[in-house]
């Protein structure tokens, strides 16, 4: 079976965290000899791993010759052809992407179909287990569940600067860096307590991993989702929406909650909206009105919004445009549109009457905000 296995953060790079990941298929990897491809820290790191869980590493392989023959950590370096017609499992640990490509290149034209990765990538070390161990689980079912390796990771094409072989992999880790201090925030108030029953409405949830791992925590949670569709306007919550993990667990409206004819009539205790007010087409204020008007009594808004600097689109958040119609809209979307600094997010929120009850920069500068109603004292 393929997992995803957390080893270990080693380094902070450039302010983010970073970690080293082993893709790998478990039994295979405890009963066949395993070579580890490369000699880097990805590969030492790798090596220590499997030695403190009592797998042996038969060699180590290289593609310079001139390395053939010297030690790394106690085993032999060898060329690759000293593998090609052995029944080992081969850990392909390099250093960049490019070169992963290369050597999956390699194993592929040689028909060697039993390999894993290890690799470094950005990724927020969790010290609460529960949350932590949990992340991990719901990452292994969105990538790994019934997969074969080469269905998560395999050769692209060797042109330009990456062959983005890691495909989904990447966004799952760094999202943990743009918003961990929702998850510690939204842990401590509602999962600590497994108990604790909640409706929770997360807008743009992509992949699902947010939302995947409060219902492992807490099942008590009554999650639905919003998902971005500009074709299919949904004011109500569909089962069965998707067939894919996790989103075939929660009920889906389906809608742009920017258009100001869509509404959702539920009221919701919590508001999760992750990264998805960058990608505004229109002036965020009546839209942040319209999810206010969506809270419960004491319901908060849990957001992360990047702290990036301005786009060279607008000078200022009050340029962009007011809704008009579909197709402007449409045409309109361009990703990112804007990025706030914490001073406009204040200026914007007041204008919601909503207030930060939380604010904290991420690993990788994201604003992280819980926001609720403003009081206003007579």
């Amino acid at each position: 079976m393929i997992r995803l296995s957390y080893i270990d953060t080693i380094k902070y790079e450039a302010g983010y965290p970073t970690a080293v990941f082993l893709l790998a298929d478990e039994k295979k990897i405890n009963s066949k000899k395993v070579v580890i491809f490369g000699t880097g820290i990805e590969a030492y790191t790798v090596y220590m791993h499997l030695k403190n869980k009592g797998i042996r590493v038969h060699s180590f392989v290289n593609n310079d010759w001139k390395m053939s023959g010297k030690m790394f950590c106690g085993c032999q370096i060898v060329l690759p052809e000293a593998i090609w017609d052995n029944d080992f499992y081969v850990v392909v640990a390099m250093s960049r992407e490019k070169y992963m490509n290369e050597v999956l290149w390699q194993l592929k034209v040689h028909g060697h179909g039993e390999y894993g990765v290890a690799f470094i990538e950005k990724f927020h070390f969790f010290n609460e287990v529960i949350l932590q161990d949990n992340l991990i689980k719901v990452m292994n079912q969105i990538l790994c569940d019934g997969k074969e390796i080469n269905e998560i990771v395999a050769p692209g094409l060797n042109v330009g600067a990456s062959a983005g072989i890691l495909r989904d992999i990447p966004e799952l880790c760094w999202t943990t860096t743009w918003s961990h201090w929702l998850w510690e925030w939204f842990y401590e108030e509602y999962l600590r307590d497994s108990n604790k029953s909640i409706d929770m409405l997360e807008i743009g949830p992509g992949k699902g991993v947010f939302s995947g791992v409060v219902h492992k925590i807490n099942g008590n949670i009554r999650i639905k989702w919003l998902m971005f569709d500009m074709d299919e306007q949904l004011s109500k919550a569909l089962v069965d929406k998707y067939n894919w993990y996790p989103a075939n667990m929660f009920e889906t409206y389906c809608g742009i909650i920017e258009d100001p004819k869509y509404h959702i009539e539920e009221k919701f205790d919590v508001i999760v909206m992750t990264e998805v007010m960058e990608h505004f087409v229109l002036n965020p204020i009546p839209t942040l009105k319209k999810i206010a008007g969506m809270l419960k009594e004491n319901g908060k808004i849990y957001i992360s919004t990047p702290n990036w600097g301005h786009l060279m689109i607008y000078d200022d958040y009050k340029q962009i445009p007011d809704y008009t119609n579909i197709d402007e809209y449409r045409e309109n979307y361009i990703g990112h549109s804007y990025q706030y600094s914490k001073a406009e997010l204040e200026e914007i929120l007041m204008s919601c009457d909503l207030q930060i009850e939380k604010y904290a920069i991420s690993d990788s500068n994201n604003h992280n905000l819980i926001v609720k109603r403003r009081v206003i004292n007579d």
